[in-house]
């Protein structure tokens, strides 16, 4: 085989694979963003309940933990 078909190869797949991490990323934090607006404006409907924030963060954490596996505690982004 040629070796300028491996490396062009190469390329493709590299390239590929770094657009997909900047999508991915992209998606999660756009995810990150919709959670937060929906539990803003639809939980709190607006208000600024810190106590209550704080329970509803702990649970949806423990939820989607469970649901998806890691990277969804308080302290980790989404």
């Amino acid at each position: 085989m040629n070796a300028d078909l491996f490396e062009k190869s190469k390329l493709f797949i590299d390239n590929a694979r770094g657009t997909m991490g900047v999508l991915v990323n992209s998606i999660t934090v756009y995810t990150s963003f919709l959670l937060e607006k929906y539990m803003v404006e639809e939980e709190q409907q607006g208000a600024n309940r810190e106590k209550y924030g704080v329970k509803i963060l702990d649970s949806f954490s423990s939820y989607l933990t469970e649901e998806y596996g890691r990277g969804f505690s308080r302290t980790c982004p989404i």
